[in-house]
């Protein structure tokens, strides 16, 4: 701007903003040769604005793609994770299949066509990342999660979040919603795991209020609810600490968890002593 507060534009911006479009600042190739992080920043941008890429910048990805190979892994999870964030996620990840710039994203150079399908669902119903990184792998058939998350400098707590969520959805598509997968996986993650199975269309997929209601009547939410502790076992029954202790806890909690048992000392002592462990 200058002192007449008339506004320099010698790139054509505001043209761009009022169409929409994203593309370099002059010359792609010097951009994206100067920093490579561009072109994932270009297909984010997409995703957060709901824009549209050029040609022009849409090419230079595709020609220079090669050179995310020597960004940081760290810099890269940042825009990828913007990207499955932004307003129209899948728009982006079609830009990343139709420029192959899947090949030099961590494991992610798989099937051309197992990555298309990952573009045919409507990302937009997600609301945490830990949601889209669960999708990701679920739709891209990843059997070593871990190794893949590592690879990508995921944080252990988004690794454990994602785990719980993969672990929950796996289970539901198998066997349907159960009292011991949502207690198994908690509250969270068990909503996370129902939005993924509304965006797959699945049959399990329930009404959220429904599923909080059914998780908040469970008797018990963790083990930590129990009226009992390992040390109550030690004392009822004089013997010495082993795993017995944790397989008789495990054994308690499910029939509590099931409603086959009061969740109360007097109750649980009186089932253990009628097992004859006291």
């Amino acid at each position: 701007m200058n002192a007449k507060g008339e506004i320099i534009d010698p790139f054509n911006g505001r043209e761009d903003l009022r169409n929409q479009l994203i593309r370099t600042v002059g010359n792609a190739k010097e951009r994206f040769h100067e920093d490579a992080l561009r072109m994932m920043r270009a297909v984010r941008f997409v995703s957060q604005l709901a824009f549209s890429l050029s040609d022009q910048t849409k090419r230079a990805i595709q020609q220079y793609g090669e050179l995310l190979r020597h960004v940081s892994i760290e810099r890269i999870t940042v825009e990828f994770e913007k990207m499955l964030s932004g307003k129209r996620p899948s728009l982006a990840l079609a830009l990343v299949a139709d420029t192959e710039l899947y090949r030099y994203l961590p494991q992610l150079n798989v099937d051309p066509q197992k990555f298309r399908s990952v573009c045919a669902h409507d990302w937009m119903m997600l609301q945490r990342v830990s949601e889209s990184w669960t999708l990701l792998v679920h739709l891209l058939d990843i059997q070593d999660k871990q190794a893949f998350f590592k690879s990508w400098k995921l944080s252990n707590k988004q690794i454990k979040d994602i785990q719980l969520q993969s672990i929950g959805l796996r289970d539901v598509l198998e066997n349907g919603w159960s009292k011991r997968i949502m207690y198994t996986i908690g509250e969270q993650a068990s909503v996370s795991v129902n939005r993924i199975l509304q965006l797959l269309r699945s049959n399990e997929y329930m009404n959220e209020h429904e599923l909080l209601y059914i998780y908040s009547e469970l008797p018990i939410h963790s083990l930590k609810d129990l009226d009992i502790n390992g040390q109550d076992l030690l004392v009822w029954t004089g013997k010495k600490g082993g795993p017995w202790v944790s397989q008789l806890l495990k054994e308690i909690e499910e029939k509590v968890l099931y409603n086959e048992l009061m969740n109360t000392k007097s109750s649980i002592r009186k089932w253990v002593q009628s097992c004859s462990q006291i």
